[in-house]
């Protein structure tokens, strides 16, 4: 269960195009394979002095917002193209003057009668 919460949590999503980690920390996980094999990432991070390293981090943090921004903008995106493709299939009934729509009292579309096939069984 764990190894499918982390793989869920260090995924990206095609809405957000970010991970939920990096949404919700503000900097992307380190993956256990990254602490036994170095990436250049961790290099850089190790190398750093205190004060480097806390200045880094400032910067990751003012620049959190602008990153949280655009996931948003790009699930707008992804909803509006959604609705596009849903809405082509909507069909409007537009009924002219004196046409009747049978509903019943839960408020179902009755189907058409056909009266020719309605009369072999109720003459």
């Amino acid at each position: 269960m764990e190894e499918a919460l982390w793989e869920y949590r260090t995924t990206y999503r095609t809405p957000t195009e970010e991970t939920p980690y990096s949404l919700a920390f503000g900097i992307e996980a380190v993956l256990p394979l990254e602490r036994q094999i170095p990436s250049l990432r961790l290099s850089i991070q190790e190398g750093l002095t205190g004060e480097e390293n806390v200045l880094l981090r400032l910067a990751e943090l003012e620049a959190l917002d602008q990153k949280r921004i655009e996931p948003q903008q790009n699930l707008e995106c992804y909803q509006a193209r959604l609705s596009r493709a849903f809405n082509k299939k909507v069909v409007q009934e537009d009924y002219s003057n004196g046409a009747y729509k049978f509903v019943d009292a839960g408020g179902l579309r009755i189907s058409p009668i056909n009266a020719e096939f309605l009369k072999s069984y109720y003459p």
